[in-house]
């Protein structure tokens, strides 16, 4: 009976052990593969960052009125009227960007209220500042409510701007 105890206590004290090299083990392998990936992602990132020149960024939207079809804000909407916005676009990189297209996105809703389509014209030489047009119908934003404008580029690259329609 002494010696059956003895082999229960060995057999035991032997997958203890072998259970901690096993966690042990696997503690090496998931800090190796974690580190690894963190150094991958960080040197692709380093080389993406040296490739890419371009700064854009969307400086603020003013109103333009002229009475004729742009009408402001605060005026009750009608038939064939557009509320009228100077996008101030101001490229701070080292390379000229090509804009694609222009939207206003309702972001309670996630929809695209309107946009505007760049074919041509919409280029930006570096270290400048532009404005864009952007003619919404009235019928389509509601004023004093936020939406999120965004610019996309030709190349996919993609800038967002929050700005409250005001009455």
């Amino acid at each position: 009976m002494n010696i059956e105890h003895s082999k229960r206590g060995v057999s035991l004290i032997i997958a203890i052990l072998l259970l901690i090299i096993i966690a042990t083990l696997a503690a090496i392998v998931t800090y190796i593969w974690i580190t690894g990936y963190t150094q991958n992602t960080e040197s692709q990132a380093e080389k993406e960052g040296k490739r890419i020149k371009l700064y854009v960024k969307i400086e603020g939207i003013q109103p333009y009125i002229d009475n004729n079809v742009c009408i402001a804000p605060s005026t009750p909407c009608s038939q064939g009227k557009y509320y009228c916005y100077y996008v101030w676009v101001n490229n701070i990189g080292d390379e000229k960007v090509y804009i694609k297209d222009l939207y206003v996105i309702d972001p309670t809703t996630k929809t695209t209220v309107w946009y505007s389509i760049y074919t041509s014209g919409g280029e930006i030489d570096p270290r400048t500042n532009q404005y864009l047009w952007l003619s919404i119908p009235c019928d389509k934003i509601v004023s004093g409510k936020q939406y999120l404008i965004k610019l996309t580029l030709k190349n996919g690259y993609e800038v967002y701007y929050l700005y409250k329609f005001r009455e």
